[in-house]
């Protein structure tokens, strides 16, 4: 069925039909309680052959800020949450938009921490510092690989330079870096596994987190893992 385009049609979450007071995202993913989950946007247009996303649609679709910054006060008010883990693949993806969500928060005065993901080519150090303003405190980052072969090979489109860059960019605005890293892939070898570990102890992120590549149904690497 067609995509829904405008999604502040839809009405907020019905949080009203969970027992609030004991949902908590995973504690590696909040600094204060009571913590709870948002999703301000969906879709990701970017091609990476692991992800589950294309399933879902490459069409980025987001929620106006306002929108975003009337839920977030609606959830510190109401159910007086302290921090959020914002669940979007690529949240800063309309630099702008998070530029205006960030102001809001800081003009309403809400009280409210927050942690991302999103993509080191998608940040500058102007919009990470006032993110941080608006109470920023991590950010996660897709870094994959320490390989440039797999990063090519797993159609990344970053450079292990713009990787570089944008953790260092984070971290001089006082955002913690937890780094999303995979092994495992197709034709991957010894060396590079070892390269991707290294990579990660010289950008000396935060949290470094490992997974296996996996061959989800509908991926490219699906098609790939059949071949």
């Amino acid at each position: 069925r067609p995509l829904i385009e405008d999604l502040d049609t839809i009405p907020m979450p019905a949080r009203h039909l969970l027992k609030m007071d004991i949902y908590r995202p995973s504690p590696a993913n909040f600094r204060r309680m009571p913590a709870t989950t948002i999703m301000t946007s969906r879709g990701c247009p970017y091609q990476c052959i692991f992800c589950s996303r294309p399933t879902e649609g490459t069409q980025f679709r987001a929620h106006s800020a306002k929108r975003v910054v009337d839920e977030i006060e609606h959830l510190t008010t109401k159910y007086g949450i302290k921090d959020l883990q914002i669940f979007d693949d690529t949240f800063t993806l309309i630099p702008q938009r998070v530029e205006e969500i960030c102001k809001g928060i800081i003009e309403r005065n809400i009280d409210v921490s927050w942690n991302c993901m999103t993509r080191v080519d998608k940040i500058t150090p102007e919009l990470l510092k006032l993110m941080h303003q608006a109470g920023c405190y991590e950010t996660g980052f897709g870094i994959e690989s320490g390989s440039d072969r797999i990063l090519k090979f797993i159609k990344k489109s970053l450079t292990k330079d713009q990787i570089r860059q944008g953790v260092r960019w984070a971290k001089e605005a006082g955002i913690d870096v937890r780094g999303f890293f995979m092994i495992g892939f197709p034709t991957e070898t010894r060396e590079e596994i070892l390269e991707t570990i290294e990579f990660a102890k010289e950008l000396d992120v935060d949290v470094a987190q490992f997974m296996v590549a996996t061959p989800f149904p509908g991926t490219e690497m699906w098609e790939i893992a059949k071949q």
